[in-house]
């Protein structure tokens, strides 16, 4: 029942404004994370008969403390030892360096789609198997985006040239219709978002306004989006079986799509949309009762541990929300960010992993707003788009590492501070 479940929820929220205080800004991981998951933890109550036990959302509840109370450490320790008055100003962005990226993401990005469907890889079975090297033009598809938020947040672009930074996003949507992937659309758009917002808090020292009218809106209407996008691909999914064949794809696709069909598909979507933290909650009653064997970073660091060959990675199985949700074909495998910790360090462990993530990011965002350094902004994106993810990758896939260490690159190329006066009182 809700509430049974509003006190752990309650403490989510007054932890976020706890968080807030230090910093006066909701862009600071420690205040965003128990913000964002005290609203994810309201979203299942939308959906009649999905259950949710509120011991996981007194989990969730701690774990965000941690991870709080880790950012606020992290925040304090990479505060300067010293009181310093520094006049600096940041040296402009040559134009030819973001529209060089923008066009060369856009080009990886293309040849990436193009070689898939040459090659007739079926990217919609999870076994498939690809190149090393196409992971390099891969992680385009994210660090494109990625890099095109930050360029428009610098405004750095002339005004009749801002649609270059439209550009890293086609691909990804050529992917996402080829091989109906709600994610391969999905994600390139947070990406940008979240580059966008990070870059923001690193120009206007964190002062960036969360809930402005513009910002509300357009988060309204990308959800709006999102769900129109996400009810036809599903549609799609519904008819692809194993074709490949673009042409084929779409006369099958022709044939079968209706109104009816499209509208039906939201009773299968609205529960993969809001009930992460439900399906969280049925894992979490298990691991409760009988503790996972640990892991020791087999989820969490699946990418380089697959890489070196050292494991392969492991798939979360799928899960059954009850007999009417099976028959209308609801069975996810998404338990949230939650989750890994858990397999990878047990009950207690996991904690320790909160701790030390926010300790992390808490350091990356006070290096953002105090020594203005732009490189950290890739520590604020990973933890924007991983909770937009409902908890993200983190170090599960090789493509995304690589997103970030691309996207490092380019800040440390394109920006950099010279210092004109400084003294220390």
């Amino acid at each position: 029942m809700l509430i049974d479940s509003l006190p752990p929820i309650v403490f989510l929220i007054m932890l976020a404004f706890f968080a807030y205080s230090y910093t006066k800004s909701w862009f600071f991981p420690g205040a965003l994370f128990p913000l964002f998951w005290g609203v994810c933890c309201l979203l299942p109550f939308t959906i009649p008969n999905l259950e949710v036990w509120s011991g996981a959302l007194w989990w969730i509840a701690f774990s965000c403390m941690a991870m709080s109370v880790g950012s606020i450490l992290g925040f304090q320790l990479g505060l300067p030892r010293q009181s310093k008055i520094e006049s600096s100003k940041d040296q402009p962005i040559e134009l030819w360096k973001p529209v060089t990226v923008l066009l060369c993401s856009f080009l990886a990005g293309f040849i990436y789609v193009a070689y898939v469907q040459i090659k007739g890889v079926n990217l919609s079975l999870a076994d498939h198997k690809l190149p090393l090297a196409s992971k390099l033009l891969l992680s385009f598809m994210f660090c494109g985006p990625l890099m095109a938020g930050m360029i428009q947040a610098a405004k750095v672009l002339p005004a009749g040239m801002g649609w270059l930074t439209i550009t890293p996003i086609i691909p990804s949507a050529m992917l996402a219709i080829l091989f109906t992937g709600r994610s391969q659309i999905y994600q390139p758009v947070l990406y940008w978002i979240a580059g966008y917002f990070s870059y923001q808090v690193y120009l206007k020292q964190g002062q960036v306004a969360m809930f402005r009218i513009r910002y509300v809106l357009s988060v309204a209407i990308f959800v709006l989006v999102f769900t129109i996008v996400g009810m036809g691909l599903n549609m799609f999914r519904g008819v692809r079986s194993d074709i490949v064949s673009t042409e084929e794809k779409l006369e099958v696709f022709a044939a079968y799509a209706s109104w009816d069909e499209f509208f039906l598909r939201w009773e299968r979507f609205h529960y993969l949309t809001f009930g992460n933290v439900a399906f969280f909650s049925n894992y979490f009653k298990m691991a409760w009762d009988f503790p996972p064997p640990l892991q020791y970073g087999t989820f969490i660091f699946a990418g380089p541990l697959k890489l070196l060959g050292i494991k392969q990675r492991q798939a979360f199985e799928t899960q059954n929300i009850g007999t009417e949700n099976t028959e209308k074909g609801v069975n996810p495998n998404v338990y949230t960010g939650f989750r890994p910790p858990i397999e990878d360090f047990g009950l207690t462990g996991s904690f320790f992993w909160w701790f030390l993530y926010g300790g992390v990011l808490g350091f990356a965002y006070v290096k953002v707003i105090h020594d203005r350094k732009p490189v950290y902004c890739v520590f604020l994106v990973s933890c924007y788009v991983d909770l937009a993810l409902f908890g993200g990758s983190f170090f599960r896939y090789n493509s995304i590492i690589l997103n970030y260490v691309i996207s490092l690159g380019y800040l440390q190329w394109s920006t950099s501070k010279s210092t004109t006066k400084k003294m220390y009182a």
